[in-house]
């Protein structure tokens, strides 16, 4: 195994060239990579962390969530039930809360089908669980207005 990174442009050319394959993503200014996915929108990041890049996959989940004491709960015993991601919050300057769904794997030597899985195990997760935590807790989805 080798010592040096592969330098992160490289990586983010090779990701978006992977994410072009799946579908029609959008870039923007910084460099992120984004597509809608029924009521949410999966982002995609390139990132250097020390000896090695990352791809972090996110999407959000909740926004303008009340940040009651079962909703804080539920985060705490729940964030971590999925195989391939977690749930993960912040308190915003308004008050409530903002959650999203995240995976993170290593870049430097990432495939498509890596690539490919990843994606689309955050896009239904997110998908799946921002309709059921917002019926159970309220707030809004990426989607609404």
């Amino acid at each position: 195994m080798s010592d040096t990174k592969t330098d992160v442009a490289t990586v983010r050319s090779r990701v978006q060239g992977m994410l072009t394959e799946i579908g029609s993503v959008t870039v923007d200014k910084d460099g992120e990579f984004s597509f809608a996915d029924g009521s949410t929108r999966v982002f995609i990041q390139v990132v250097e962390f020390e000896t090695f890049n990352v791809v972090q996959v996110y999407t959000p989940v909740l926004r303008q969530v009340p940040l009651t004491p079962s909703f804080y709960e539920y985060v705490a015993l729940h964030a971590d039930d999925y195989v391939f991601g977690n749930l993960a919050l912040s308190k915003m300057e308004d008050g409530t809360g903002f959650l999203v769904f995240a995976y993170s794997i290593l870049a430097d030597y990432l495939d498509f089908e890596e690539l490919h899985r990843a994606v689309g195990a955050v896009a239904s997760t997110g998908d799946t669980i921002d309709d059921q935590l917002k019926a159970q807790f309220g707030g809004k989805r990426f989607m609404d207005p």
